[in-house]
Order: C-alpha cells, then structure tokens, then sequence
C-alpha cells in the first residue's frame, strides 16, 4: 500500500463478541498458574483451618488467597465493565478501520481516534479477535470476522515495522 492508499474495514461489535475478546485477554494476561496457584493455596488454607491450625502464617496466606482472588476478579470485571460501556455508547456497533503506511484510523459513530503505528506495542491474535495492546492495559479489539487476509497482514507487517511483538 502506497501512502496515499487507503483500504476501508468494517468491524462490527456485539456483547458477545466483547465478552469473549475480554476473557481472551484477561486469560493471556494471568495465564493458568495463577488461579491453579491460588487454587492450591485455598486448599492448603481450608485444610489447616480444618486441621485447627490457626496460627499467625495460615492466616497471612488466607488473606494473601482472598487478595488473589479479588485482583483476579477484579482485573476481568473492570475490563469488561469499560468494554461493554463503550459498546452501549455506540448507537450502530460498527466501526470503520481505515489503514494507511504510517498511521490507522477507527471511526465510529460515537467518535474517531487516529494512531501510530509506533503506539502498538504488541499484538494479541486470536481466532475471533485481534487485540492491539498499546500501554497500561489499554487496548483496542479487532473482530477478525472483517478482516481480509490481506488487511491482517498489512496489519502485522507495519506493527512489526514499528517495534510491536507479534503473539
């Protein structure tokens, strides 16, 4: 693509669609030895208590567990709270994606928000959804569902081209 090409991609957004993009990242991001981690340490807990071990240490490591699985909850219900609020806010759940040599474009009815390439850091690629991770958390969800082979490839090739890492 030349810089004064343009390709145009339709996104369409759906609850379901959000929710399952969602536990996507949120899986990546604790991969499954915290919850099993967590998982044996809460047994390791209701045993001893169960044993009548109710010393100073069994109780730091119960709190350590319950800090654990309130984090762990936390971290999917904010990110899926903040995901499903921008979709509500959207009167038709469709974006249009616009790529270009140095930059991309997302428009909605709900606004428009011009980046860099340079600002993806990496990239998430799932069956149903591509996730553009930029910083801190944030993110922006690609549903693959409209995206051409060839507009995954542009895609990785200029986030590769600036400094992103590919998963």
């Amino acid at each position: 693509m030349r810089e004064k090409e343009m390709e145009s991609v339709t996104l369409k957004y759906s609850e379901s669609f959000i929710k399952r993009a969602v536990r996507s990242y949120w899986w990546k991001t604790i991969g499954p030895i915290f919850p099993v981690v967590t998982s044996l340490l809460a047994a390791f807990v209701i045993y001893q208590v169960i044993d009548g071990d109710r010393s100073w240490f069994v109780g730091v490591l119960g709190a350590t567990v319950i800090i654990a699985i309130a984090v762990m909850a936390a971290s999917y219900f904010v990110h899926l709270s903040r995901s499903l609020s921008r979709l509500r806010r959207m009167k038709d759940p469709v974006a249009i994606l616009e790529l270009e040599e140095k930059k991309f474009r997302v428009v909605s009815d709900v606004g428009a928000s011009e980046m860099q390439w340079s600002l993806i850091k990496e990239i998430w690629r799932f069956e149903h959804a591509w996730l553009l991770l930029f910083s801190g958390g944030e993110f922006m969800t690609l549903p693959t569902e409209g995206l051409s082979e060839q507009s995954r490839e542009f895609i990785t090739e200029r986030a590769k081209a600036n400094g992103a890492k590919i998963a």
